[in-house]
C-alpha cells in the first residue's frame, strides 16, 4: 500500500522525509496537502492524525505516526535494504549510537535557530505576521554561527558526519541549509569543511532528486 503523506513537500520537515524515501529507493508514496491551515486543526485532525496540530503525518497501511524524524526512522527500520544497498542507519549499536548523536544535536542546536531564521524571513509572511524582526534574525544567525564553528571541527578530515557514508543524520540538517544557503551565504562558504558536507549531501542521488523535484521556496 502506498505510504501517504499529509504536508506540504517543499517545508523542511517534509523534506526530511522525502530524502530519505529517495535515499532508499521507496517509490510508493504520495503526498496529500491541506487545503489550508485551519484542516490541521480541526477536532477530526487532531484525533485521528495529530493531536498537536502539526504536519507532515506519515500514514502506511493504517499506521499513522507524526514528527518528522521518527517518521524517516520507520521509513528506514521498515525499507532500508529493501530497494537498495544503501544503510542510513546502521546495524552495529555503536555506530548507530553515533548517528543517533548527530541527530540529537541537529534537532537540539542545529536546527533551532535556523528555523528561527526561516521564520522571520519566509513563513511568517505566509501566515499574514508582516516582515522579519532584524534583531531575531541577527541573534539566530549569530547563534547558529557559533554552533557551525563547531561542526568544523567535527567534520575535519570527513565527507560527511559519521565518516565517509551518508546516514539519517547528514539527511536531517539538509533542508535548513538548503533555504539559507542564499540569504546566509556566509554561514556555509566560510567554513571549508562544513561547506565540503553539505555539498556531498547535495550531490547524494536521493538528496539531489528530492530538491529537484521540489525546490526550495523563493524568498
Amino acid at each position: 500500500m502506498t505510504i501517504k503523506i499529509i504536508g506540504y513537500p517543499t517545508s523542511p520537515p517534509a523534506l526530511k522525509v522525502i530524502a530519505t524515501l529517495n535515499e532508499l529507493g521507496v517509490t510508493d508514496y504520495s503526498f496529500d496537502p491541506p487545503e489550508n491551515f485551519l484542516e490541521i486543526k480541526s477536532p477530526k485532525f487532531l484525533a485521528e492524525k495529530n493531536p498537536f496540530g502539526k504536519i507532515p503525518v506519515l500514514i502506511d497501511d493504517g499506521f499513522t505516526i507524526y514528527e518528522s524524524r521518527p517518521m524517516a526512522r520507520y521509513i528506514v527500520a521498515k525499507y532500508q535494504g529493501k530497494c537498495n544497498k544503501k544503510i542510513l542507519y546502521p546495524d552495529d549499536i555503536q555506530k548507530a549510537a553515533i548517528v543517533d548523536q548527530y541527530i540529537s544535536t541537529e534537532s537540539c542546536y542545529y536546527d533551532p535557530p535556523l528555523y528561527d531564521i526561516l521564520f522571520q524571513e519566509l513563513f511568517k509572511g505566509f501566515g499574514g505576521g508582516g516582515g522579519p524582526d532584524a534583531e531575531i534574525v541577527n541573534a539566530q544567525h549569530e547563534k547558529i554561527a557559533k554552533i557551525l564553528d563547531i561542526y568544523e571541527r567535527i567534520l575535519e578530515g570527513k565527507q560527511f558526519l559519521t565518516g565517509s557514508d551518508i546516514t539519517l543524520a547528514d539527511i536531517f540538517h539538509y533542508p535548513t541549509a538548503a533555504y539559507t544557503a542564499k540569504k546566509h551565504k556566509d554561514l556555509w562558504e566560510s567554513r571549508p569543511n562544513v561547506k565540503r558536507w553539505i555539498d556531498n549531501i547535495a550531490k547524494s542521488e536521493g538528496v539531489k532528486k528530492t530538491f529537484e523535484d521540489y525546490p526550495v521556496l523563493q524568498f
